[in-house]
């Protein structure tokens, strides 16, 4: 896997490790997904370079993909914010982090 220094592509890969790893099997019959998605950084809803990613995966797996963003400073109330967050501060607790 190539490194990542975008917030579209790590969104996009990430989407794509859990398409191939877990859903595709799970949800063989599924239609369309709802990607929910905060407003900031490179997944921004006007930014042209998550929808050319976010495009690409779906012409891979063939299922509809709707894209909704919270409205900025609304990101609070994302659920996955609320079971993820808490858990990356504890695991780099002390840790320093350097791009390779």
């Amino acid at each position: 896997m190539d490194t990542i220094e975008d917030t579209s592509e790590f969104a996009c890969d990430s989407t794509t490790l859990w398409w191939e790893s877990y859903s595709k099997f799970e949800y063989s019959n599924c239609t369309s997904i709802l990607m929910l998605a905060d407003c900031g950084g490179s997944n921004s809803c006007r930014h042209y370079i998550f929808k050319e990613d976010l495009q690409k995966f779906v012409n891979e797996i063939g299922v509809e993909i709707r894209s909704a963003h919270y409205p900025p400073y609304t990101s609070k109330w994302n659920p996955l914010e609320h079971k993820v967050f808490p858990h990356i501060p504890r695991s780099l607790s002390g840790v320093i982090l350097k791009k390779p």
